[in-house]
C-alpha cells in the first residue's frame, strides 16, 4: 500500500480523485532565449517534479498535522505514490498551504479543502 509522508511523518490519505497530481518542469540554462534568427537556444539542465496534494473533509487535528509538517520546514522530504505505480521520495520544499474551514455541522469543526504543493529541490 502506498502512502504520503512529509518529512517522514505519514499524512492522512489525499482525496480519492485528484488528491495527488504529479507534474514536471524543465529547467533551462541561464543563456536560454531566442537568437537573432528567432530560434530557441539553450541547454536543458534538469527536470523537476511538482506534486500537488489535496484533501477533502479532515478533522481539525488531521489538518493541524499537515500544517505542522509543511510550515517552516525549509528543505525536507516527501514520499508519494507516483504515476508509475511506485512509491517515490524526493527532497524539496512546500508552497504555502491552503485550509478552508467549515464549523456549522453539529458544532464540529472541519477542514473541508486542504491543499499544498511540494516542489523538488
Amino acid at each position: 500500500m502506498y502512502y504520503v509522508s512529509f518529512g517522514g511523518v505519514e499524512m492522512p490519505p489525499p482525496k480519492a480523485n485528484g488528491g495527488v497530481v504529479e507534474s514536471y518542469e524543465e529547467i533551462w540554462s541561464a543563456n536560454t532565449g531566442r537568437n537573432a534568427a528567432g530560434s530557441m537556444v539553450g541547454t536543458r539542465v534538469a527536470t523537476k517534479a511538482k506534486i500537488k496534494f489535496s484533501w477533502n473533509t479532515l478533522s481539525w487535528s488531521q489538518a493541524a498535522a499537515i500544517k505542522a509538517a509543511v510550515c517552516g520546514k525549509g528543505f525536507t522530504t516527501c514520499t508519494y505514490p507516483g504515476i508509475d505505480g511506485k512509491s517515490h521520495t524526493i527532497t524539496g520544499y512546500f508552497s504555502a498551504p491552503s485550509f478552508s474551514q467549515y464549523s456549522w455541522e453539529d458544532g464540529k469543526r472541519w477542514a473541508t479543502a486542504v491543499s499544498v504543493n511540494f516542489i523538488e529541490k
